[in-house]
Order: structure tokens, then sequence, then C-alpha cells
């Protein structure tokens, strides 16, 4: 229902056949506004947080003042929408970062006093507790959301909610006397 709550069915006569045919329409769901930006607090750490504020920052614009606050805050979400989608893909940047550790490891075994093999095995420890951070930040405050019983908490459950009670609500088509199906009436 949450994906796919812009379907209508119909249920045809059976006419000779003793099964009902169904007419599926998929209409274009209704119009909403997009998900609302969530930075991740992880991202106020990364080194390139203070260059990208900085630089989106010292951009020209034209305008009242309040129209070149508002445009330099554009700037500056629109670079943190960049950062914010490579800090949450942490999981696939974990899972390779694991097994490149593997690799590394068994290759320590076989040649234990190799000095890049040392290092790299270092960096990737080291790599490893950053995404390990990550991933323990994005589950903490998923378990908060998750935590809070009622109201609207801004949740991913509660929004699906909200979408199911949208599509139970919305009444695209009615039948009229005549026994003849309106759209939009």
């Amino acid at each position: 229902m949450t994906t796919h709550g812009h379907v209508e069915v119909d249920y045809l006569g059976a006419n000779i056949s003793d099964h009902s045919p169904m007419l599926i329409q998929v209409c274009p769901p209704p119009y909403s506004n997009p998900k609302p930006f969530r930075l991740f607090k992880i991202v106020l750490n990364h080194p390139d947080f203070g260059r990208l504020v900085d630089k989106s920052w010292q951009k020209q614009t034209r305008g009242t003042t309040m129209v070149r606050l508002w445009k330099k805050l554009k700037y500056v979400k629109l670079g943190l929408m960049n950062l914010n989608s490579y800090m949450a893909s942490y999981g696939k940047k974990l899972i390779q970062a694991r097994q490149e550790l593997e690799i590394t490891q068994r290759s320590l075994v076989i040649n234990p006093l190799c000095p890049r093999l040392i290092e790299k095995e270092k960096q990737l420890l080291e790599e490893i507790r950053k995404w390990s951070d990550v991933e323990t930040l994005v589950l903490q405050r998923k378990s908060r959301a998750n935590s809070i019983k009622s109201g609207d908490a801004n949740t991913k459950f509660f929004h699906a909610q909200v979408k199911i009670r949208e599509s139970k609500n919305s009444i695209t088509s009615v039948y009229d006397n005549a026994s003849t199906k309106v759209h939009d009436p």
C-alpha cells in the first residue's frame, strides 16, 4: 500500500467465464512534497564539511539581503546533500573495508614483516572504525524515531501510515446513476 497506493482495480463482469477479469489502472500518484532534507550529524565531523560551507557561502549572489541569504543557504544545502549521500552509503563502504581487511590480514599471515601490508591494515582498521561510528549514529537515530509512540514523529513508519490513510481516503472515481464511471468529478 505504501508503494502502490495509487492503483485502482475494477472487477468486470464474468460474461461466459466463471472468472471475473480485473482492470488495473495505475494512476499517477497524488502530488506529494519532496522528502525533507535530513543532515547526518556525522557529516559535521567530515574533513570537507568546513570547506564545503565556506565555498558555498563565498558564492556571489544578487538580490536583497534576504534573497542572498536564501540562495547561499540553498548552495550549502546542495553541497551537504552530496556529502550526505556519500555518508549514507556507509553500509557498502563498511562491508568493502572489512573484505579488504580480511584479504590484507591473510597476506600478513604469509608475509608478517611487510611494511606496506602493516600500513594498509592500520588504514583499513581506521576506515572500519569510521564507518562503524557512522552506522552506530544512524541506528541510534532510527531507534529513537521508532521509540516515539504517538504524534508526528517524522519517521518512516509515520509517513507510511500517512500514505496508507491518504490512499484509503482518496476518491479518484465514482459511478453515477447510469452506472458510468466518472473520473475526477
